[in-house]
């Protein structure tokens, strides 16, 4: 489902403001890769963890078309929709046309739902949601196994929040919360459906189903669509003036960074959406988002990198190795640049981690249960020589940071990298720093800082990304996960503009001729 607000978006280039929720309230996790209907069932967090936790329950799963059964099996004619608008949407609709340059093709039908009806309509109560929380034990096991969690997860399916609007692909409707006041509805009521008709606009022209369905990177298209939502949404509240959030409340001292770190793949994912959608139009104009969703990049690789769209990018093919005699293959298929960063980012400063990541060729992932245990084996292959050697140099770190008793092991096989990690248990101990909201952050800030170099300072963009990666790495992770908590807690942008660094910056150009 495409659900409404609870990340609030605000003008120029610090457009994410992270509101948290109350003290004691319960967010959610993601569900395993294979269960991607938004959003879903709730652990209990602790301390300052529900300020990462907050923030991924706004965004993770906002874009998933394709992945569920239904979504696939319930498409409804387009034929099936109303003569005319339902007159509360006919200025958002007005709006959403100006900003995207394009005219609905027909009217959509809305909704209007109870919050009981609401948590139905954005498939985050009944049955396949408790059973979603099943996988979570493989998926836990596959975090701590890749050096990405610590401990165990804890579903249940209460406490949900209740989105102000979705859009369902499969049934080509908007839903929407009752409106408190009927005459002039809230602001961020009528924010939510702006975001929403983007969606419903986007999937006349393209197809939000099939073209997650053809994507050979189902989280870049993904990530297109939540992207051009979200800048969507951000101009609208910067023209209504509906964009100043309410101040958050501060958090507590107390960590569960294990939570924090089972969410960090999908949260660093969802962060990277409005940023690369911004870059494609700085690059090529408004038009070239149509072409990036008619012919969506062919990996991970354009989240960091967004002029992979031009050309589509590239995947090397590497050679996979057969599993171990006595492993049952519990999934198998490719990981993504995005996890390769987070993963060196635990043991490395941002910069090496996002330099590393960039180099990224191809890869493979495996996921076998050996004689009981849980455990990943990788195949890595860089864009060239360089890319491998700065890759083994950085993976060397993450073997060493194995928890003891655990097994991490790396060969270099030809011009691939083979590793295999392993499930330490949900009692070992925690090899995650005590920080890691900084890795989550760390991206976006580069992306910022690109864009600031390219577009406002004439830097070509090779040299602006350069300097962008040098100016990321000179953050500690201490200093990242300060800028995010201090955003969040006062309701202000989560990333300065990089002039607020000016010297550091200026020490990243000089590194990058």
């Amino acid at each position: 489902m495409l659900s409404g607000p609870t990340v609030r978006v605000v003008p120029d280039e610090a457009p994410l403001v992270l509101p948290l929720p109350e003290r004691g309230s319960s967010p959610r996790l993601p569900p395993p890769p294979a269960v991607l209907l938004a959003p879903l069932p709730s652990p209990r967090p602790r301390g300052r963890v529900l300020f990462l936790v907050a923030v991924a329950t706004a965004v993770v799963g906002l874009v998933s078309f394709g992945a569920s059964q239904v979504f696939q099996r319930q498409e409804v004619a387009w034929s099936d929709h109303p003569q005319d608008w339902d007159e509360r949407l006919v200025n958002l609709v007005a709006f959403v046309e100006a900003d995207r340059g394009q005219s609905f093709r027909f009217p959509v039908y809305l909704d209007i739902l109870t919050p009981h009806e609401m948590t139905r309509a954005a498939g985050i109560d009944g049955p396949d949601v408790d059973a979603a929380g099943q996988g979570a034990v493989t998926r836990a096991a596959e975090l701590r196994a890749l050096g990405l969690f610590g401990g165990d997860l804890s579903w249940t399916s209460s406490d949900r929040d209740v989105p102000f609007s979705v859009y369902n692909p499969a049934t080509k409707r908007l839903a929407a919360l009752s409106p408190q006041a009927e005459g002039d509805p809230d602001p961020s009521w009528r924010a939510s459906l702006v975001r929403t008709l983007t969606y419903a606009l986007r999937d006349q022209y393209t197809g939000l189903v099939e073209g997650e369905t053809r994507a050979s990177a189902p989280s870049v298209f993904q990530a297109l669509a939540q992207g051009e939502a979200l800048r969507t949404e951000r101009r609208y509240r910067i023209e209504e003036s509906a964009g100043a959030p309410a101040a958050a409340p501060r958090l507590g001292d107390a960590a569960d960074q294990g939570l924090a770190a089972a969410l960090m793949v999908e949260l660093t994912v969802a962060l990277l959406a409005e940023p690369m959608v911004d870059t494609i139009i700085d690059l090529d104009g408004p038009q070239a988002v149509d072409r990036a969703f008619s012919y969506p990049p062919l990996s991970e690789e354009a989240l960091f990198d967004p002029s992979q769209y031009r050309g589509r990018g590239s995947v090397l093919t590497v050679a996979v190795p057969p599993p171990e005699a006595d492993a049952v293959i519990l999934r198998q298929g490719p990981l993504g640049p995005v996890t390769w960063y987070l993963m060196l980012a635990q043991v490395t400063d941002a910069g090496t981690a996002l330099r590393a990541a960039y180099g990224w060729g191809g890869d493979h992932v495996m996921v076998m249960s050996i004689r009981g245990t849980t455990c990943v084996r990788l195949v890595f292959r860089g864009d060239s020589g360089i890319d491998l050697v700065e890759m083994r140099s950085a993976l060397a770190l993450w073997v060493a940071a194995a928890v003891p008793g655990s097994r991490r092991e790396m060969t270099l096989v030809g011009d691939q990298l083979v590793l295999l990690g392993c499930d330490p248990g949900i009692d070992a101990p925690s090899a995650l720093p005590r920080e890691v909201m900084g890795p989550v952050v760390a991206p976006r800030l580069a992306m910022q800082t690109i864009r600031a170099l390219h577009r406002d300072r004439g830097l070509s963009y090779a040299r602006a990304r350069c300097a962008a990666v040098d100016f990321v790495g000179q953050y500690s992770a201490e200093e990242l996960d300060d800028l995010a908590q201090v955003a969040a807690t006062q309701g202000v942008a989560v990333l300065p503009p990089p002039a607020a660094q000016d010297h550091r910056l200026a020490v990243a150009i000089s590194h990058c001729p």
